[in-house]
């Protein structure tokens, strides 16, 4: 009997990785241009003040800001450097008073393959939004739209990357045409459901939450 079972496809929704600038970083990190990664940052700071209602305080299955927000981050850095293996974490509860969980963590990484990182998510900034990325290499260093390559002789300060950083990046057009040309195409999407469930359980083993 011929086999009926349709074909799926699943995508986990990671927009940062479609974001210009950080595109541009995985790009030089992957061919090599800044060397092997020793530290790597990236930071998700927001006020979700106002989008604390309804599901968002759900005490059934609330909002929870670190895979809300703070998963883009994981994210970016796993996708970039490489998978994580060991975890610090602390996080606190001082702005945002009608949230169900903390608003503010804070953790500490080492990857697989030795370097150390860390990722800051804090949802009740008063500020406004920014996602930040940072890669410290053996050959270079790229800071969001700013990049200094040891190759460029007698560089003393950074090289400004002719790149729009924009306040959450409308990336979501683009990865719908992603997620779409996987389906009619047969394609694999970037973020599968392994990839996606990676950046969701980097926790400690004891949180602290």
């Amino acid at each position: 009997m011929a086999d009926t079972k349709p074909s799926l496809k699943f995508m986990v929704g990671q927009s940062a990785r479609f974001n210009p600038i950080c595109k541009t970083i995985k790009r030089m990190y992957d061919e090599g241009e800044l060397g092997e990664a020793f530290y790597a940052e990236a930071d998700y700071l927001h006020n979700i003040g106002k989008r604390i209602k309804d599901w968002w305080v759900d005490d059934r299955n609330p909002h929870f800001g670190l895979m809300g927000g703070g998963v883009h981050p994981i994210d970016l850095l796993r996708w970039i450097v490489g998978d994580i293996d060991e975890v610090f974490a602390i996080s606190n509860h001082k702005v945002l008073a009608g949230f169900p969980h903390d608003d503010a963590y804070l953790m500490n990484f080492r990857f697989e393959n030795g370097c150390m990182g860390k990722m800051a998510a804090f949802l009740g900034c008063q500020r406004p939004y920014e996602l930040n990325l940072a890669i410290y290499g053996t050959r270079g260093t790229a800071i969001n739209d700013r990049l200094f390559l040891s190759k460029v002789e007698e560089l003393e300060d950074f090289i400004r990357l002719p790149i729009t950083i924009l306040a959450e990046h409308p990336t979501f057009g683009e990865e719908m045409a992603h997620f779409v040309d996987c389906i009619l195409n047969d394609k694999a999407p970037m973020i599968d459901v392994r990839d996606g469930a990676k950046s969701a359980a980097t926790r400690p083993a004891n949180p602290f939450w």
